[in-house]
């Protein structure tokens, strides 16, 4: 089953290169520490102090081909400010792939800077060289601890109904962890509640290929509600 339905084959000048789904976010949240509270409201009792949340937000990523992954990664770090940037990924299988994603205040606007003639500009003066396919984001969950595994597991399904699959997701944290699955960030499609993105760090490639092709996963997988079967790339950070 396609899962994604606006990305269709890439092309560069000469060869076809298939897209590949991916989801990168970022997310910052937090309250008053109570002390400030209580200077402001002197007069209230001091409230249980709560853990972060992580606060839904959106993003925006675009995937295109490089002739230089140097030269664009320079043009790139100069022109856009890094308070926006919020990731980079180079395909495992074509490391001229690129993805990079951006905080965005809204989806409104951030389809308005993709077609904008200046992210068009930037983008070519990096030595881009196929049409930038653009995805937008719901981001509901993001973790900033520093991930020290070589390698990104980008998995991305489509389920029947996001909050009873997400309750099984979380319950089989424990059984991830152990296959050396550690979760990073979970978006989901900014039109399509039920299209979820999952990003993971891992160290041991076999490892996580027998556990995602275990009887067990595979039902627990079903189980959840999950559409046709999961579409799963590997990816790196620079």
């Amino acid at each position: 089953m396609q899962l994604y339905p606006d990305y269709k084959t890439m092309q560069t000048r000469n060869n076809p290169i298939i897209i590949l789904s991916v989801l990168l976010f970022v997310i910052a949240c937090g309250d008053k520490s109570q002390k400030e509270q209580a200077a402001a409201n002197p007069n209230t009792e001091p409230s249980v102090a709560e853990e972060p949340v992580n606060v839904p937000t959106t993003a925006i990523g675009a995937m295109f081909q490089v002739d230089d992954f140097g030269k664009w990664t320079s043009v790139y770090n100069r022109e856009v400010d890094k308070s926006i940037q919020l990731g980079m990924l180079r395909s495992l299988e074509n490391p001229n792939l690129i993805f990079v994603i951006q905080r965005s205040e809204n989806h409104t606007s951030a389809k308005e800077m993709a077609s904008s003639q200046e992210a068009l500009e930037i983008m070519k003066e990096g030595t881009m060289s196929s049409d930038p396919q653009f995805q937008y984001y719901d981001i509901r969950y993001y973790t900033d601890a520093p991930a020290t595994d070589e390698y990104r597991l980008a998995v991305t399904a489509e389920v029947l109904n996001y909050e009873m699959w997400k309750g099984d997701f979380d319950r089989d944290e424990f059984n991830r962890e152990e296959a050396g699955l550690n979760l990073i960030g979970l978006a989901t499609d900014s039109e399509n509640d039920n299209l979820v993105y999952i990003l993971f760090s891992c160290a041991d490639q076999q490892k996580v290929y027998d556990f995602m092709s275990s009887e067990d996963t595979k039902r627990a997988i079903s189980d959840s509600g999950v559409i046709g079967e999961p579409n799963m790339t590997w990816w790196r950070e620079p």
